[in-house]
Formats: C-alpha cells, sequence, structure tokens
C-alpha cells in the first residue's frame, strides 16, 4: 500500500466524480472512491503512516477549559506524523 498514491487516487476519483454527468459514471467514481477510501483507513487502523501531504509542519492550538495546548505536527520527525505537544498555560480557568 502507497498511502501518497491512494490519496492521488481519491483526489483525482473526486474531480472525476464532481465533473460527471452520466449516472452510470457517477456511480462507478463512488464505488472507485469507497474502495479507496476503505483502502487508505485499513492501512491507517493497522499503524501505516500517513500521506506525505498530511504531515506538513503546521501548528494547531487548543483550549480545553483547563490548558491552552499547542500541537507541532512536523514531517522532518523520524516517526511520520508525530508531534510535539506544549502546554502553554495550565491555570485553570474561573
Amino acid at each position: 500500500m502507497d498511502p501518497d498514491e491512494c490519496l492521488k487516487e481519491i483526489r483525482d476519483i473526486i474531480t472525476r466524480l464532481n465533473a460527471a454527468d452520466d449516472r452510470d459514471d457517477y456511480e462507478g467514481f463512488a464505488a472507485d472512491l469507497a474502495e479507496h477510501v476503505e483502502a487508505l483507513d485499513e492501512w491507517l487502523s493497522k499503524g501505516g503512516f500517513l500521506p506525505k501531504e498530511w504531515t506538513q509542519a503546521r501548528i494547531v492550538t487548543a483550549f480545553d477549559g483547563f490548558h491552552l495546548v499547542e500541537l507541532s505536527l512536523q514531517d522532518s520527525s523520524p516517526f511520520p506524523g508525530a508531534g510535539v505537544i506544549t502546554i502553554i498555560d495550565d491555570k485553570e480557568t474561573t
């Protein structure tokens, strides 16, 4: 399984699906899309690595009511999809 190729195929299928005029084409593209999404889901569920485009460096900040947390995902990590979680402020709100 090549998750990068699978993601590329999923995106191609979506483009063709959105442009489809014929119901038979639409149903065929929808079946292809379901097959590829299912394969990628199975790959990831068994511990496979993410497609490269999903592991680009990004920072997400979240507040859970108690902590302000920053999650940094970096594609340079030796573990694809791995990240660093930083607690910015752990004071409870009143």
